[in-house]
């Protein structure tokens, strides 16, 4: 403690000193500097909290509006690939084979022959024998199917007696119209 007292009394005694320069600007300063010494201690962190406060507030707005769209493009994604899968049911293969044989069943049809063709797009080569008027009836019932069109149908007089043979490819269509 007195050696305290003794430098403070040394740099008193000796008023040209830079030490007594500078004890004497921060008295007559004083008020300056506290307030300098506040802002760049206090106000500045406590404006840097604010805005990052505000920032982060911002930021968590537009992750929830993000959110929101990215949950809204997830269901409309799971009912437009749910109402294309549905669709595709409608175009299977076994589907359309079994609506063929069930038209041609319910006009007492028999199909001698159902090929399909993958390679350029469903197509389905059909062979059928039988009465003109059973015939008509099976043609006119295909034709109302949504998915099921003619690409070729030929009508020729068959070998057996009275018989009308039936040659037809017909395309799947992939669009309901």
């Amino acid at each position: 403690m007195i050696l305290i007292k003794n430098k403070i009394n040394d740099i008193y005694s000796n008023p040209s000193s830079n030490l007594f320069k500078a004890i004497y600007l921060i008295k007559k300063y004083q008020k300056i500097i506290q307030l300098s010494i506040f802002i760049t201690f206090i106000v500045l962190p406590i404006t840097y909290i604010i805005k990052n406060h505000l920032e982060i507030n911002n930021l968590l707005e537009k992750i929830e509006i993000q959110n929101k769209k990215l949950e809204y493009q997830k269901t409309s994604y799971k009912s437009l690939f749910n109402k294309g899968k549905s669709e595709k049911t409608d175009y299977n293969l076994t589907t359309i084979n079994n609506t063929i044989k069930k038209i041609a069943q319910k006009h007492q049809l028999n199909i001698d022959s159902l090929n399909w063709n993958l390679e350029q797009g469903k197509s389905i080569e059909l062979k059928i024998v039988g009465n003109s008027h059973l015939l008509f009836s099976f043609i006119n019932e295909i034709n109302k199917t949504n998915y099921l069109k003619y690409n070729l149908l030929t009508l020729t007089k068959s070998t057996q007696n009275k018989k009308i043979e039936l040659n037809a490819i017909l395309v799947v269509v992939t669009n309901k119209e």
